[in-house]
């Protein structure tokens, strides 16, 4: 199993390639998505404003990744 903290350091690397920031991006969701992978991934491209061409913001990789950790702390702490 992938490790979510792992993949999250991954996304905040900049040394690493933009689509490998985005792939443990998305391999973050595939470990925690409380609205589902679809749904979650969506919301992030928008509370993010995660644009299109990642080149145009690469730190909205961050705040994504950002905004699910702090969802996942939370529902470890309720649960």
């Amino acid at each position: 199993m992938t490790s979510f903290l792992t993949h999250r350091a991954h996304v905040h690397d900049a040394r690493l390639p933009l689509h490998r920031r985005h792939s443990a991006l998305r391999t973050c969701l595939t470990v925690f998505a409380p609205y589902g992978l679809r749904a979650t991934y969506h919301h992030l491209t928008l509370s993010a404003e995660i644009p299109r061409r990642l080149e145009a913001d690469p730190d909205a990789l961050a705040r994504a990744v950002e905004e699910l950790h702090e969802a996942r702390v939370l529902v470890a702490r309720a649960g």
